[in-house]
């Protein structure tokens, strides 16, 4: 043996490493596609998945999470639709899927798209495709034109208060009768201003199933049956942070 090690080239033997290890990357999901190479097929999902959470909805079966593998948006985003038992076990995942309306025990309420359908059809798929078989997409065509959610950034949120075993949450509120949320680097450079201008105090209750988070601007959001968003955005990064690791340990009781 230690004759023959001796006469094999080192590039070769470099050639070999190279191989196996080539293998070995192949036959592994790609960590920036793949939900799978950060939490596998039947195993727990982690806080540090969960909290990357854009909306959640339970079922009597399921909980159905979407979220983007990315931290914190941007440019780059790899959105997946989790499906997960009541004790958050991992139990199947896609990285396409159509719009979701309404869900009904296994069955998903979709508005499909041509870019669903084109991305459904390609022969190879940068991303898992793997919905646990009793989950079923119901898909029909948008009975309207549709040119995207109209924005309503008129709420600055103060705090936020899980009820009912985080079922709906309340969030108490400070509106603007005369103009929009500026974004917070301008609502903090003048915030003598925009403290007075938003001074109307209001607070509503949502389903936690109807709201969405927003992880690179921290607000929160919801739609309404006329496309219009309603964002209610946060002056602190904890306020955001705080309301998911509520839903996060209310599931973990």
């Amino acid at each position: 043996m230690e004759i023959v090690m001796k006469k094999t080239p080192w590039a070769y033997c470099l050639c070999l490493v190279l191989f196996l290890s080539g293998c070995t990357f192949i036959s592994t999901p790609i960590e920036r596609n793949d939900v799978y190479a950060q939490c596998a097929k039947g195993d727990t999902i982690s806080f540090e998945l969960f909290k990357k959470t854009q909306s959640i909805k339970k079922t009597d079966k399921w909980y159905l999470i979407w979220l983007d593998l990315y931290k914190d948006g941007g440019d780059q985003y790899a959105p997946h639709l989790l499906v997960c038992d009541h004790n958050l076990v991992l139990k199947g995942a896609t990285g396409v899927y159509p719009e979701i309306i309404k869900v009904k025990g296994d069955t998903l309420f979709c508005i499909t798209s041509e870019e669903y359908i084109a991305e459904k059809n390609k022969s190879v798929k940068p991303y898992r495709d793997d919905l646990p078989k009793e989950i079923v997409l119901s898909l029909k065509e948008r009975e309207k034109t549709w040119n995207g959610y109209q924005r309503n950034p008129s709420a600055v949120v103060d705090s936020i208060q899980l009820l009912q075993n985080s079922v709906s949450a309340k969030f108490y509120l400070k509106t603007s009768d005369s103009i929009y949320f500026p974004g917070r680097k301008q609502y903090f450079e003048d915030i003598v201003y925009y403290s007075k201008a938003f001074k109307k105090v209001k607070i509503l209750e949502f389903p936690v199933s109807s709201l969405h988070f927003d992880r690179s601007e921290k607000y929160i959001y919801v739609i309404d049956d006329n496309d219009v968003q309603f964002e209610m955005h946060t002056l602190d990064n904890k306020v955001f942070e705080k309301v998911i690791l509520n839903i996060w340990q209310a599931i973990k009781k």
